[in-house]
């Protein structure tokens, strides 16, 4: 384990802002692995659901596998999304907010067109 207290202020700097970068990526690493997952229904070898299999084989808590399972969605939808998660333009809070804000209009009757959604985002 790394002692942040004996490493030098631009040392410190230059760790966190490449492992800030380095987070996005292994982001989008999960982001993908979940998308295939899901279309190759690998789940359901062991699990009844996606959210499931995250929650017992990923070791996530409930909110960390929906919004994940929420941003692999989003990201299957509009694989344009990649270059923004990667930059860090947005993150995987914004991810979900626009699922959950997708579900709640198509709940209401009033489904979001994908135009919107890519304005949005």
């Amino acid at each position: 384990m790394l002692d942040f207290k004996s490493i030098s202020d631009k040392e410190l700097l230059e760790l966190i802002i490449t492992s800030g970068q380095s987070e996005r990526l292994l982001l989008l690493t999960v982001l993908r692995g979940l998308i295939e997952v899901e279309s190759r229904s690998l789940f359901s070898l062991t699990h009844s659901s996606l959210f499931s299999w995250a929650i017992e084989t990923l070791k996530l808590s409930e909110g960390e596998a929906q919004r994940r399972i929420d941003g692999a969605r989003l990201l299957r939808r509009f694989p344009s999304l990649a270059a923004k998660i990667e930059s860090g333009k947005i993150n995987l809070t914004h991810l979900s907010r626009m699922s959950s804000f997708i579900r709640a209009q198509k709940k209401a009757g009033e489904p979001c067109t994908d135009e919107l959604i890519l304005k949005v985002i």
